[in-house]
């Protein structure tokens, strides 16, 4: 259980978290990096519905949709990311038909 001090500590920076979330098209690094609190806090921040309405009362309803749809978009962008990089590190394995077999480092 958080003692008041704390409690209000992590509603201080559940909303500094969201609200450069929103303002900006940050990714949850650049947020961390921004508010110099760590990824991981930031993501599991991001992701407290309860707390976030707590916070932000009725305008709840319009933040946690936002942040939703970043976070999505995040997300496909990092998968677009790691598939280039996979991409550029290995190689692609096909046997004498041409069919993928598999891929290694370059």
């Amino acid at each position: 259980m958080l003692s008041e001090a704390q409690a209000r500590i992590k509603k201080e920076n559940i909303a500094k978290v969201v609200r450069v979330f929103i303002s900006t098209d940050y990714t949850i690094d650049e947020v961390a990096e921004q508010t110099k609190i760590s990824s991981s806090s930031v993501q599991r921040y991001l992701n407290d519905e309860a707390s976030i309405r707590e916070i932000f009362g009725l305008d709840a309803d319009y933040i946690i949709p936002i942040i939703k749809n970043g976070l999505k978009k995040n997300k496909q962008d990092g998968l677009v990311r790691g598939g280039t990089n996979s991409s550029q590190r290995n190689v692609a394995l096909k046997d004498e038909l041409g069919h993928f077999k598999g891929s290694r480092r370059k």
